[in-house]
């Protein structure tokens, strides 16, 4: 087994989901070590999107979906597609995002809500200043920040995407050698995602080539046993044969429009923990929850026809698998383990019923049925609760 997780780690190593610099067969150029990729969350996207200075947030009205749902892991296997792809002839460069995707003020919310950050993802690469902002969540500007129509035809594209860059702090040196801007598109009922992508630009090609396959990737990893034991999610953006001086706005991508729908991510039983414990403590405070890590990794094949192959390699080295509690499962069939786990398997069972709308009747009696079932379970190991 330790000599199947250790083939498996060289492999995703391979696959650029770890790398944090450009690489090119193991060294790099002066000018190439120079350059970085650097990722930003923001609620709306930083290009794209009109953005507004910071406002106190406004108190909540309903709960996400998304705060009932268990995280589905992601299994790596190894294949004879992702052992090929180790093959494949390749520049890349990376960046790592760290932070807390849910948090709850007692003062404002009844529970833990998915961070506004969690809507946009901007990448660059380029050479940063000393000062610049490092990846992470976005900046607010100072003032309202009006969303951007950029296509081949803006006048001083490089110097008007700088501009706009700098008004989060993200400061540059040199010309924007690259950037990719993709929306966090929730489904209707909020239990999936999908990157929908909303701007591409490309000064020049990783190793100054004039043309290359371009594919981005985006992992989500979270706390396990070992460190980046868990993966939630792994999406790719296959771009195809994409030479240097391109640019693509949102209604003008052909490939790598948009990913497939992704699972929403939910709170660990660990962190429903910590929230239970906070909530219903004696003075409950404002905290945030579920440490994640956003791996970016922005690959350019040698051959342009080589990103198909890489793509594929992907999609063939990871598979969902079933986790402790599927989504649809809220409730867990086997006995509860302790009084303080049928506590949080009940205010699991409570976010779900206060997310369904009131005029679902039939989602509304499904919620209500496993909530007195969690409460009955609860009320049998000496707890207290009313049935809905």
């Amino acid at each position: 087994m330790k000599k199947l997780l250790s083939k498996c780690a060289a492999i995703l190593l391979s696959l650029g989901l770890f790398a944090c610099a450009s690489t090119k067969g193991g060294t790099a150029s002066a000018s190439e070590t120079q350059l970085e990729t650097r990722s930003w969350l923001s609620k709306n996207c930083l290009i794209t999107e009109e953005n507004k200075p910071k406002t106190d947030k406004a108190l909540s009205i309903g709960t996400a979906l998304a705060g009932v749902l268990i995280p589905k892991l992601i299994e790596y296997v190894i294949d004879k597609t992702a052992t090929e792809a180790t093959k494949i002839k390749k520049l890349q460069s990376g960046s790592v995002v760290q932070f807390d995707l849910y948090s709850y003020d007692p003062a404002l919310q009844r529970h833990p809500e998915v961070i506004d950050d969690w809507g946009c993802i901007t990448t660059v690469t380029a050479k940063f200043d000393s000062k610049s902002e490092k990846s992470g969540l976005a900046k607010k500007p100072t003032e309202i920040a009006l969303a951007l129509k950029l296509d081949s035809k803006t006048e001083n594209l490089s110097d008007v995407i700088k501009d706009r860059l700098g008004k989060f702090d993200i400061l540059l040196e040199g010309e924007v050698e690259q950037i990719y801007e993709a929306k966090l598109e929730k489904s209707g009922d909020q239990s999936a995602f999908r990157f929908s992508s909303k701007f591409l630009h490309i000064g020049t090609l990783l190793g100054d080539r004039p043309k290359a396959g371009l594919v981005y990737t985006y992992e989500l990893k979270g706390p396990g046993s070992k460190p980046d034991g868990s993966s939630y999610f792994m999406a790719s953006m296959n771009f195809g044969d994409v030479a240097s001086g391109t640019t693509v706005s949102e209604s003008e991508f052909k490939k790598g429009k948009e990913s497939g729908w992704l699972s929403t991510i939910g709170m660990t039983r660990g962190s429903m923990r910590s929230f239970y414990l906070n909530k219903f403590g004696t003075n409950p405070v404002a905290a945030k929850y579920m440490p994640v890590k956003l791996v970016t990794t922005n690959v350019q094949t040698k051959k342009p026809s080589d990103a198909a192959k890489l793509f594929a390699a992907i999609l063939g080295a990871s598979k969902e698998t079933i986790s402790a509690a599927l989504t649809e499962r809220i409730i867990p069939e086997d006995q509860f383990e302790s009084k303080e786990d049928a506590k949080i398997t009940l205010l699991t069972a409570e976010i779900a019923y206060d997310a369904v709308d009131d005029m679902d009747t039939s989602g509304k009696e499904l919620a209500r049925l496993k909530y007195n079932k969690a409460c009955r379970a609860f009320k049998g190991l000496g707890g207290q609760c009313t049935e809905k």
